[in-house]
């Protein structure tokens, strides 16, 4: 009963601009592991992302992911060269 009511203290959930000042807290305190990330960079890493993901204890941002697909040199709408990982990370 208690992994229960654990669990359900827990919610893993699609990311949204109202959590961007949870995801920036968090990336600064663990900057010294992570590339800083500025705002501008983070929407834009948001826009890319294929797949994006909070996790929240009790409300409160606890943990987020930002997942991309490799795209190679594939074209995404507006003529724009789509980014890939491995390009996010430089």
């Amino acid at each position: 009963m208690i992994y229960k009511l654990c669990l359900l203290r827990h919610v893993i959930r699609e990311s949204a601009e109202s959590d961007f000042e949870a995801l920036l807290r968090l990336n600064a305190e663990s900057e010294h592991f992570l590339s800083p990330l500025s705002l501008p960079r983070l929407q834009f890493l948001h826009r890319q992302a294929w797949y994006r993901r909070v996790i929240c204890l009790d409300g409160t941002v606890m943990g987020f992911l930002l997942a991309f697909r490799e795209v190679g040199s594939q074209r995404v709408a507006g003529g724009k060269k789509a980014v890939s990982l491995q390009e996010v990370l430089l």
